[in-house]
């Protein structure tokens, strides 16, 4: 499996401690899952076998961030957003 994977963003300072930032990402994705099973549901029955794909090509996301500067070169932050596939 391949992904490949852009991202856009923007992000500025409210104070010389607080930063904020927004983000848009899109990946494309080959990723696949199988899963095989057999279950009985009660002695003697007929066995039922089930059979399940899923398939994920593509995700994107829209990301606010919200960080606080300890210095020049550290940060904290937390990324708050939905993301779908």
């Amino acid at each position: 499996s391949g992904t490949f994977g852009l991202a856009i963003g923007y992000s500025a300072c409210f104070t010389s401690a607080i930063n904020w930032g927004v983000e848009l990402r899109a990946n494309w994705d080959d990723l696949k899952t199988t899963l095989d099973s057999v279950t009985t549901l009660n002695s003697g029955s007929v066995p039922l076998s089930v059979h399940t794909s899923v398939r994920l090509t593509q995700q994107y996301a829209a990301i606010a961030k919200l960080g606080l500067l300890f210095n020049q070169c550290s940060q904290i932050y937390a990324f708050i957003g939905p993301q779908w596939g």
